[in-house]
């Protein structure tokens, strides 16, 4: 570090996927018809060497056969070096999306990830040829038919959201396609104006102060008490949905940003625990003409209470044979952190497709 957590960024902003190596695991990796197999049976295209190359003569001697049976050996981290040995990843390139991709016996699976601020709709080629493919949605279970042609395929992730795609070598068989996908389009977007009301349970330190908002905010930035509280707040509003706007059809709610998690009820159903980005969940019909209740209850992260503790002297590090240590692995304490964000703080949000 820094340089070798440099060249791995580098080599995937250029739309590749990499894995590492040992000098050990090299020694006993062979070369059949220019591809690389290691010990364990997995084939790659090249080996990139990012370095200055500098190593045991007995492994540059292992390299320089391995190159000399035809295995493409990179030195340096140049694009069009690599791009002689595999072809780059446009999801990657072209949409800054994180990706990993894996053979398997009918195609390839795709593991991508949205790191960007923005939603992304487009449609991009894939490095691989395929005939058919189908997206895995990971946190509900959702199996749907990819949309693509000639142009490329149709990839659609909200900022923050993760998918799996599955692509196969032959058509798929109707049977087999899921639903069809859509395009993360939204229209009849209802914004859940408030006021709030905010509350606390299982928190530490307790704080029995119930707050009036006239609109969402994290809560470590209320008081001094709230500033250094772990545990789990509770906001509740009450809102009006008209029979036109059709409560009862496929609505979705966005809470925005949550920090951290957000058990979610309405009218006392629950519908579902929000855990990660997107924070989007299906309200699953529990939506009526009329007032309706919103409740969410949001659990933070410990942070603002161990800084507290460590503020205090409390020893608070009750485990055995534990080590607590910071980036440079030295025992620390984390009195001088600065309050985390704690709840929520942005427009919820009612959506349909």
């Amino acid at each position: 570090m820094p340089e070798f957590r440099d060249a791995i960024l580098d080599i995937d902003k250029a739309g590749f996927d990499c894995d590492y190596i040992s000098e050990r695991l090299l020694m006993q990796t062979t070369c059949k018809n220019g591809k690389l197999v290691t010990s364990g049976g997995t084939i790659y295209k090249g080996l990139i060497i990012p370095g200055s190359g500098e190593m045991p003569e007995a492994v540059k001697e292992h390299i320089r056969l391995l190159k000399a049976q035809g295995a493409h050996i990179i030195y340096g981290i140049a694009p069009s070096a690599m791009a002689e040995s595999a072809k780059a990843e446009p999801m990657k390139t072209e949409l800054g999306l994180k990706a990993i991709r894996r053979k398997n016996t009918n195609g390839y699976h795709y593991f991508m990830a949205n790191l960007t601020p923005q939603d992304i709709h487009k449609r991009v080629k894939l490095a691989v040829d395929f005939k058919g493919a189908i997206w895995f949605n990971p946190l509900n279970g959702d199996i749907t038919e990819a949309q693509f042609d000639a142009s490329g395929i149709d990839i659609s992730l909200r900022s923050g959201e993760s998918m799996i795609l599955q692509t196969f070598d032959e058509p798929l068989p109707s049977s087999e396609k899921g639903q069809t996908a859509n395009d993360n389009t939204r229209w009849n977007i209802i914004e859940i104006e408030g006021p709030w009301t905010l509350s606390f349970m299982e928190e530490s330190p307790k704080v029995e102060n119930t707050y009036q908002l006239s609109r969402l905010q994290t809560w470590e930035s209320l008081d001094e008490r709230t500033k250094v509280t772990m545990g789990t707040g509770v906001y509740t509003t009450r809102f009006k949905l008209s029979k036109k706007e059709d409560p009862k059809g496929p609505w979705l709610i966005d809470l925005g940003d949550v920090r951290e998690s957000a058990r979610v009820y309405i009218n006392g159903q629950y519908i579902g625990c929000a855990w990660s980005v997107p924070f989007v969940l299906d309200t699953k019909g529990t939506l009526r003409t009329g007032m309706n209740e919103l409740r969410i209850e949001v659990t933070n992260l410990p942070a603002n209470r161990i800084a507290e503790l460590d503020r205090q002297g409390w020893k608070w590090r009750k485990m055995e044979e534990i080590n607590v240590v910071d980036i440079n692995y030295k025992k620390t304490l984390y009195d001088q952190w600065e309050p985390m964000p704690s709840g929520l703080n942005s427009k919820i949000k009612l959506f349909r497709k």
